[in-house]
């Protein structure tokens, strides 16, 4: 430094060593104070060496803290992938209450004539909506018949009749004349319904083929359906009714509504309609699909 050494050169010779002992000793006072007793130096010892313990507890700890965090990381695809399935999954159950019907067929009530966990057939699990419509007006001997017919369907191990109830999106993509008033609930309600006719016709054909006691009219009919309608191409095999049975249908009859409800239905594939010569006359069947 300029100042110092200006001053150092103001002193003598004398001055310049007695400055640098004293610079000396203050150096040496210092390292002094950090000298350790030889009574303190076990006790020095000991707590380096807990700290140092510690500090090795720490740095496992921070290293297992980052394996944690490199795991965690490696694992986030698969989470964003879970995240986005169940976004997904949630839309497709959206779409599914959107659509779905109010009224759906419910089970039987249980009569306790088949014990739990015994192999029951198909129609022992069908749903209510399955029994034929207007059977009340049966006779005795016929309700007895069509009990018959049921052991014999059992047997055969027929499918129910098909319920492909309709979306929202289809119902729309109609024209409106075409669907005029009609509601999704209505609709599908109607699709319940069909299924219900084609299997009321189905069992009264089985009360036929196993002989039963039907009524005169009703066998008469049956016989004319066998030979007329059940064997052609294109019913065969499937679930159909014919235009008298809207005499007992609930929600599709012969009236405007129930027009309606057929068109909408043969629109969007659930039926279709054959015609054959009935009675002397050309009528419409509504074949399931």
């Amino acid at each position: 430094m300029p100042g110092s050494c200006s001053s150092r050169c103001d002193q003598g010779p004398f001055e310049v060593l007695v400055g640098a002992f004293s610079a000396r000793l203050r150096e040496l006072q210092a390292v002094a104070l950090l000298r350790v007793n030889e009574a303190t130096q076990e006790l020095f010892a000991h707590d380096l060496s807990a700290l140092e313990a510690c500090v090795r507890a720490l740095e496992h700890k921070l290293q297992e803290i980052r394996n944690f965090i490199a795991h965690e990381r490696q694992a986030i695809p698969k989470v964003e992938a879970v995240v986005e399935a169940c976004r997904a999954q949630g839309a497709h159950l959206a779409h599914i209450a959107a659509n779905l019907p109010l009224r759906l067929p419910g089970a039987p009530p249980d009569t306790g004539a088949a014990p739990s966990g015994s192999s029951a057939s198909a129609s022992e699990a069908a749903p209510a909506a399955l029994k034929p419509q207007g059977k009340e007006n049966v006779s005795a001997a016929g309700q007895a018949d069509y009990a018959e017919a049921d052991v014999a369907a059992e047997k055969k191990r027929r499918p129910p009749p098909p319920r492909r109830y309709v979306m929202a999106d289809e119902l729309a993509s109609l024209s409106a004349f075409m669907t005029q008033r009609l509601t999704l609930e209505k609709v599908n309600a109607a699709v319940d319904d069909a299924a219900a006719l084609a299997e009321g016709c189905a069992r009264l054909l089985a009360a036929a083929r196993a002989q039963g006691k039907l009524a005169p009219a009703e066998r008469k009919r049956a016989q004319m359906l066998l030979v007329n309608v059940a064997g052609k191409e294109g019913v065969k095999g499937r679930y159909w009714f014919t235009e008298p049975d809207l005499k007992a249908g609930a929600c599709i009859r012969s009236d405007k509504t129930g027009r309606a409800l057929l068109t909408v239905l043969r629109h969007l594939g659930r039926i279709q309609e054959m015609r054959f010569n009935l009675e002397g006359s050309m009528q419409p069947v509504y074949v399931l699909r």
